[in-house]
C-alpha cells in the first residue's frame, strides 16, 4: 500500500507540474477560472477532480513515450 500511495504522489505532482507549465492545454471551462481563482488553486481543483485511472492515463500520455514498432 505504502509503494502505491508514494506512486500516486508522484503521478500527481508531475501532472500538477505539467499543468502549471502548460495551463492552456485545460479546458476552457478551467482556463476561465484562473482570474477569479488564480493559476495554482485552478491547477489543484482539476488535478484533485480527476479519477484515478484517468489521472495514470493522463500521466501516460503525457510523459510516457510511445513504444516503437520493431521492423
Amino acid at each position: 500500500l505504502a509503494r502505491e500511495r508514494k506512486q500516486a504522489v508522484f503521478v500527481l505532482k508531475e501532472l500538477y507540474g505539467y499543468y502549471m507549465e502548460n495551463f492552456q492545454e485545460l479546458s476552457q471551462e478551467f482556463i476561465a477560472r484562473e482570474e477569479r481563482w488564480g493559476r495554482q488553486q485552478t491547477v489543484v481543483d482539476y488535478v484533485a477532480g480527476l479519477t484515478d485511472s484517468y489521472a495514470v492515463q493522463l500521466f501516460s500520455q503525457i510523459f510516457v513515450p510511445p513504444a516503437q514498432q520493431m521492423v
